[in-house]
């Protein structure tokens, strides 16, 4: 026992174990920028091994000081060397267990007391009575390995249990043609400065500042200009009484819509109304939304 334990403190562990931690440090970083800070910490920082590599260095460099008598004058070198690196574990020990990361956002000349914590929380809540409550869990999610967790709480004297499913990185949604679906169109809207994905359910609706874009659908603000898309006998149709022009991406071709009159409503075409732009991504006639990894977020 006491040979295996000298084996373990002796300065050719702590070679190892500083190598080793090199390593994985610089294995994670790669980790990082190319699946993201929170995979970097779910796989590696955070990871049980990685703590009790720097606590097996932090106790090895102690009994090396004890056992060479480095606190000496003539070993003053080497003293600060295991010193300073001792008090570099346990810094990163502290930073760990008692402080947080975040961030916060100042304006020139004003103050500020609010931080945006960096930590990943699953945040569930529910509506009990006409209360509302929630519960925040805080949690790493991995953009590779597993992400198995499971963990239980109680809220308003009810147990609630949570288990993972699936997890998505970078998860959108888009409509895709399902069997089961429905009617609907899914097109990109843009104006005023900010792009939005919008998807309609025959019998919905979206509205803007100006318009109301309506689906087989009744407006529900009449004060503004109603864009209607309309399904007839298997075919859509956009129909507007104000404006509307089109631009075809393929062929490099724009023009204007005879004004009021009922046009069809297809993809690969840009549509401008007032200082709004769509452009449709799906129309059919059996579409589903679901969630999907966005490759490209």
């Amino acid at each position: 026992m006491n040979s295996v334990l000298k084996q373990l403190l002796s300065m050719k562990s702590a070679i190892i174990l500083l190598v080793l931690f090199g390593i994985v440090s610089g294995v994670a970083t790669f980790i990082e920028n190319d699946f993201g800070v929170e995979t970097s910490w779910a796989l590696v920082y955070t990871a049980w091994w990685f703590e009790l590599i720097q606590v097996l260095l932090c106790v090895i460099l102690i009994n090396n000081i004890m056992k060479y008598k480095m606190y000496k004058i003539d070993k003053l070198p080497s003293f600060l060397f295991h010193v300073g690196f001792i008090f570099i574990l346990i810094g990163s020990g502290v930073t760990r267990y008692m402080g947080f990361e975040g961030t916060i956002h100042i304006r020139d000349g004003k103050q500020e007391n609010r931080v945006l914590s960096s930590d990943s929380f699953i945040q569930v809540s529910a509506i009990k009575d006409g209360k509302h409550l929630g519960y925040d869990h805080k949690q790493l999610l991995s953009s590779i390995g597993s992400n198995n967790f499971s963990f239980s709480f109680n809220l308003d004297k009810d147990t609630v249990a949570v288990k993972l499913k699936e997890f998505i990185p970078s998860a959108s949604k888009k409509v895709v043609d399902d069997t089961n679906g429905k009617p609907m169109i899914s097109m990109m809207v843009s104006g005023y400065g900010e792009s939005e994905n919008v998807t309609l359910a025959e019998g919905e609706t979206y509205e803007t500042s100006e318009y109301t874009f309506t689906f087989n659908a009744k407006p529900k603000d009449t004060t503004k200009s109603e864009v209607a898309i309309t399904l007839e006998n298997g075919k859509f149709f956009i129909n507007t009484k104000e404006k509307l022009s089109w631009f075809k991406m393929a062929e490099n071709k724009r023009g204007d819509y005879e004004l009021g009159a009922k046009q069809d409503f297809v993809t690969g075409q840009l549509y401008t109304i007032g200082n709004v732009n769509f452009a449709p991504r799906y129309i059919g006639l059996k579409g589903k939304e679901k969630i999907i990894e966005d490759k490209n977020p």
